[in-house]
C-alpha cells in the first residue's frame, strides 16, 4: 500500500506541474498562441499515463509510443499466471497433507503413548492443541516433538512434514508473485512518467526545429513594413 500511496503523490504533483505550460513545454516568449496550442494537442498527459500503468502495467508507456510497455505487460501476464499456478498447487498439496495427517495421526494414540512413556511435558501440550483442525493444528502435530506420540510411525511423520513444507513453499512463491506484481505496477507507473516527459520533450524540440515562415506586418503612423520571421 505504501508504494501505491507514493505513486499517487507523484501523480498529483505531476498534475499540478503539468498545468504550468511554460515549464512543461519550455516555450519561448517568441512562440505564438498557435504554437502553444499545437504542442499542447500533441503532448501526452503525465497523470493519465501513470494511471494507465497503475491499472495495466505497460499501457502508460504505449500511450506515449514507448515499446518498453510490452515488457511490463508480458511480465504482468507471467506473474499473474504464475500466481494462479503456484497457489493452486499449494492448496492441492495442503489438502493432500491434511488428509494424510488425519489418516496417520491420532489424538488417542498420542495420549496413550505419552502416558505409557511417562512424558508429562508432552501430555501437558494437549491443552495447547486447537480443538478445531485449523492451520495451527496441522502445524503442531507435524512440527512439535511432543505430538510425535500420535503418529503410527516415524516415516509417516517425515512424509507428512515433507508434504506440508512443499505446500507452504508453493504458497510462498504465490505470495512472492503478488508482491512482485505490485512492484511491477509501481515501476511501470514511474517509467510511464519518464516516458511521457521524454515524449513531450521531443514534441517541444520538434516544434522548435521546424522552421515556420510567417508574414509579419507592422503598422506605424508613417509606414507599413512587410517581412518574414523564422521561428525555431
Amino acid at each position: 500500500m505504501k508504494y501505491l500511496f507514493l505513486v499517487i503523490l507523484i501523480c498529483i504533483s505531476q498534475l499540478f506541474s503539468e498545468n504550468e505550460m511554460d515549464k512543461e513545454f519550455g516555450l519561448m516568449p517568441s512562440q505564438s498562441i498557435l504554437d502553444i496550442e499545437e504542442i499542447s494537442n500533441q503532448s501526452k498527459s503525465i497523470p493519465k499515463a501513470m494511471l494507465f500503468s497503475m491499472i495495466i502495467p505497460g499501457s502508460g508507456e504505449l500511450y506515449c509510443n514507448n515499446d518498453s510497455g510490452y515488457f511490463f505487460m508480458m511480465l504482468e501476464l507471467g506473474l499473474v499466471g504464475s500466481y494462479f499456478i503456484y497457489h493452486k498447487k499449494g492448496l492441492d498439496k495442503q489438502i493432500e497433507y491434511r488428509k494424510f495427517g488425519d489418516r496417520h495421526w491420532n489424538k488417542e494414540r498420542y495420549k496413550e503413548n505419552a502416558e505409557a512413556q511417562g512424558d508429562e511435558e508432552a501430555m501437558e501440550k494437549e491443552a495447547d492443541l486447537p480443538s478445531e483442525k485449523d492451520s495451527r493444528y496441522y502445524d503442531m502435530i507435524g512440527k512439535e516433538d511432543a505430538f510425535s506420540y500420535g503418529w503410527d510411525s516415524d516415516k509417516s511423520r517425515q512424509d507428512y512434514n515433507s508434504k506440508m513444507d512443499e505446500s507452504k513453499n508453493q504458497l510462498k512463491i504465490a505470495s512472492i508473485c503478488v508482491g512482485v506484481t505490485i512492484i511491477n505496477h509501481v515501476f511501470s507507473a514511474i517509467n510511464a512518467l519518464r516516458s511521457t516527459k521524454r515524449f513531450n520533450s521531443r514534441i517541444k524540440e520538434k516544434a522548435r526545429s521546424d522552421k515556420d515562415f510567417k508574414v509579419v506586418t507592422s503598422i506605424s503612423r508613417d509606414k507599413t513594413e512587410l517581412g518574414f520571421r523564422i521561428t525555431y
